[in-house]
Formats: structure tokens, sequence, C-alpha cells
């Protein structure tokens, strides 16, 4: 193909692939030299492409013919791809919307590697989503303050009541209106992520970015102007792991910073309509700061797993898109960075900068996190009732969820990230069949099948005796086993469950990773369009 050829030449050309599609069904060889050159003519002469490219590309990709070929995937990618070209550059606004429907159709309708394909090449248009630049502060060096003279910056009494907080010290002011925090760096960090929190706080809290809704953006508290401070003595009871030299940020939070949307804790416990109105309303504000560049890279903490993480290239962390088996899901449910107050953490925040597949995956993330903890909070009705009874079967806790409650908060979540996301609703419902997916979240969630990993010998080798010692404990071994067990001779399973999927198996949800593609792929295009009709 040269951009010399004439538009008869081209029309010819196009011609010919078209009907080597449609004529040689059952030929994978030819499907893909077809569908490869068809990609090539999109992309480099997008006004050649008539309906009829289209409609013999969307066939291709609801037709399972070839879904049984090892390299059916790059098939389905070139098919998506070239259809998107269409979409991004056809100049007729008839073909665009032929193609977007064509990519549309098949994302509700295709299954397993069409899926995929298709989402990836919604999920990959262009949008111009461009992060911001926190402030900086100027200058290396981090004070030394001792904590009476931390809170006598922010007013708080010295004789104030301490509580912790995970690595975070808190004192209540205003009679528990708000809170003074004051958080430490763990040991190995450079403190230069509680930094970024810090100029995260003031980012936000200069009024750069306005939220219709409730979000609650903590005050620094600045020691000689510096964000970070050596923290001299420490309220009782100093945590482990800290940095060695004591490194801490502070800032005042709203009272219900710490406050999370599932707690199982029945005094701390938020009844079904607050839930509702605070998940639904973090779905729009991660949304509408993911539109804005500023991505929340943990809404909550994924891994595939976790013993692993150490000696893993991605150090254990779930990559939805791959569709592995995520470890300890009501674990990583239980402390999650949006609450009553709104997101928070914000050492998280990434300022993004990259391809729309790259935002793709980061909101694909936002959705996989938020129904994960729609699906804890029925659960943590009853926390106790987890895991395996007596005679080793899995617990049920099918009985705490409500199918049209969950149903209808799926789809509240979709379109409050999509406005947040987009800036306007969505047309029509979500790009999957939601009660099919709240019931088959009900079937994984609610029964612990899959308790079980392996504790390797390699792994073993590798780990304190404390640190392997707390994880049999954790896998339900007793002290008179343990005090039996010598590290590193064999590998041994545990119990450190519910996980969704096997040991190193896939996922056992793969309905959840669907609707994060599709989800994502609906957002990333519809921020494409919205772009493109200046909305």
């Amino acid at each position: 193909m040269t951009a010399s050829c004439g538009e008869g030449a081209l029309e010819n050309e196009r011609s010919f692939f078209e009907r080597l599609l449609t004529e040689r069904k059952g030929d994978f060889t030819a499907a893909f030299l077809a569908v490869r050159s068809l990609h090539g003519i999109a992309r480099a002469h997008p006004q050649t492409v008539k309906p009829e490219t289209l409609d013999a590309l969307g066939k291709l990709l609801l037709a399972p013919e070839h879904a049984s070929q090892t390299q059916a995937f790059f098939l389905y990618k070139e098919a998506a791809g070239a259809v998107a070209s269409t979409m991004v550059s056809a100049p007729e606004n008839r073909l665009v919307a032929h193609a977007r429907d064509t990519l549309h159709a098949a994302c509700r309708r295709a299954a397993g590697q069409v899926h995929r394909a298709v989402c990836e090449a919604l999920g990959s248009v262009p949008v111009r989503v461009r992060g911001p630049q926190a402030p900086a502060f100027s200058g290396s060096h981090v004070p030394e303050v001792d904590w009476k003279g931390v809170l006598a910056r922010a007013g708080v009494p010295g004789d104030a009541r301490v509580s912790r907080r995970g690595r975070s010290y808190t004192f209540p002011l205003d009679h528990g209106k708000r809170l003074l925090v004051i958080k430490m760096a763990l040991d190995g960090s450079d403190g230069k992520a509680l930094a970024a929190e810090v100029r995260w706080m003031k980012f936000l809290g200069s009024g750069a970015c306005t939220f219709p809704l409730r979000f609650h953006v903590p005050e620094p508290v600045m020691v000689e102007q510096c964000p970070l401070f050596r923290l001299l003595g420490a309220p009782p009871g100093p945590l482990p792991g800290l940095h060695p030299e004591r490194i801490a940020v502070a800032f005042v939070a709203d009272g219900d910073y710490f406050r999370y949307i599932d707690n199982p804790a029945p005094e701390s416990r938020l009844d079904f309509e607050s839930f509702r109105e605070a998940l639904l309303r973090n779905a729009l504000l991660l949304g509408r700061l993911a539109s804005l560049g500023l991505v929340h890279t943990a809404p909550i903490p994924l891994f595939h797993n976790r013993v692993q993480a150490h000696r893993r290239d991605d150090a254990g962390l779930y990559q939805w898109q791959r569709g592995g088996r995520l470890d300890r899901w009501l674990r990583s449910c239980r402390y999650p960075n949006f609450g009553v107050s709104g997101l928070r953490d914000f050492e998280h925040f990434l300022s993004f900068e990259g391809s729309s597949q790259a935002l793709y995956r980061h909101v694909g993330t936002h959705f996989f996190s938020l129904l994960l903890v729609l699906g804890a909070y029925f659960r943590n009705e009853a926390p106790r009732l987890k895991g395996w009874d007596a005679d080793g079967a899995p617990v049920d806790a099918r009985h705490l969820f409500r199918q049209p409650l969950l149903r209808d908060l799926v789809e509240g979540v979709f379109r409050g990230y999509y406005r947040g996301f987009v800036g306007h609703d969505p047309q029509g419902g979500p790009p999957v069949d939601t009660d099919r997916l709240a019931s088959r979240m009900i079937e994984e969630m609610g029964v612990d099948r899959h308790m079980e990993e392996v504790l390797r010998a390699s792994d073993q080798e590798s780990m304190s005796e404390e640190r392997f010692h707390d994880l049999l404990r954790e896998g339900g071994m007793s002290e008179k086993r343990i005090a039996r067990v010598e590290k590193g001779r064999r590998d041994i399973t545990i119990r450190t469950g519910p996980h969704l999927g096997g040991f190193n198996d896939r996922i056992s949800l793969p309905e959840l990773t669907r609707f994060a593609a599709a989800a994502a792929a609906w957002c990333v295009s519809g921020k494409h369009f919205a772009e493109r009709s200046g909305q």
C-alpha cells in the first residue's frame, strides 16, 4: 500500500479483501490476511472504508468460527482495530457512527478473546487527558519537631487522646468533627510518597478542581514550610516497621476520614442508603479525577499472590486484564481508599501522561475495585461467616446478598463513574448483562470455595521466622503444629482465603473482569466522542 495508489486501485483492493473475508469462511490464514490489509487501509485511507467493510468486520467479530485458533486474539485485535481506526478517522459522521455501533454490538454480545480485543480497541481511541502538576516545595531540609509541637501547630491540646489507625496517629479536634492525623513513613521508603500526598492536598485544596459532591480534602500541617518532618518522640505504643528516622507528615482531616464504607464493625457499619450514597459518590469522584489526569492507582490493594510479592517482577500486584486468581479479596476490601468523606491516601495519586490504553487499564482497576467493595459490604453483614465448616465444606453466605439491590448498585457505579469521566450520562444501560453479573457475584463472593494457597518451600526460606509463623497462624495452623514445622523443608498448604480462584489458577468470577473491561472501554470511547463533539 502506497500513498500514490489511486482511489480506483484502493477501491479494488478493499473490495478484494472484503470478498476474501466473506467468501473464504473457515480459512484462518485468509481471514488474517484480509483483516490485516483492511486495517492498513482504514489507518492510511479511512475515506475509502465503506459500510460493507464494517459489516464484514462486524460479522467476523460475532462469528465463533476462528475462536479455537491459537492466534485468534491477533485476528480479532486487527479486526477491532480496523473498525476503531474508522471510528476515529472517517470523514463522514454516518460512517463514524456505524463503526461505533459495530464495536458496541460486539462488546455487548461477544465473549472471550473477541471481547478482550474489542474492549482494548475501544479503550485505545485518543483522548485528551494529561495530568496536572502539584505545587513543588523548595529545599531539601527535613526539620525536626516533637509530636507535641505538631499538635500545637494544629491547635490540639498536648494532653489530647491519641488513637492509632494503621501507621497513623490521630487526635480529635472540635469534639471529633475533625482529626489531626500524623502519618508515618514506612521503613524502606524515602518519604517522597508522603511528600507527594501533601502536594496533592495543597493542589486540590486550592480550588484548582471543583467537585459537585462531598469530597473533603485534608489540610496539611507544615513544619518550617516543609511537608515532611522528623518526629522526635512519639505517643505511646510506637508502630513497628517505621522509617528509622521517624519521617512523617501531618494534616487535619474530616472526622469521617477513617470511616470505611464497608466496615463490618456493628458500631461503624453504614446502613444501606448511606453505603449506597457513599459508593456512588466515590465512583463519580474517581471518574472525575481520572478525566482530569489525576488517577488514583490503588483504590484498594489488589494482589495475584501476596506471599510471592517479594520475588515476582510484578510484586504480586493484580492486573485485572490478565484474568488471574485474585488473592484474599475480602482482605483487599478491608480498608478501601474511598470512604464517607471521599477519596483518601493521596500518596497513590498519579499525574497521568500516557496512552489511552494505559488510561483504560487504570479505569478498569477503578471499576474492578468498586465492585469488590460492593460485594464486601453484603458479606460484612456477618463477618464471622467465612471459610470452611468443620466438615471441610465451604461456608455459604449467599443469603446475605440481595440481587436486585446489587444489580442496581452495579448500574449506579457505572453511571456515576461514566458521568464523572465523560461529563454526561451514558446513553442506554451498562455494556454487560447486570442481572447475570449480580447473580455470578453472589455465587462466587457468597460461597468460600477457594480458601487454600501453597506456601512454597523457596518462599519460606526467604522469610524471617516471625513472618513465617504469622502466615501459618493466619492460615489456621495451631501453635502446637507450628512448633513442629521446619521452615523451607517442603511446600505447605494453608487456608488464607477466601480467594477468587484456586491457587495459580484463573479468577473464578470472569464476569467481573468482563465488566471492568467493557465499562472502561465505554468510558474512554465515550470521552473521545465527548471531546470530538465539544461537550
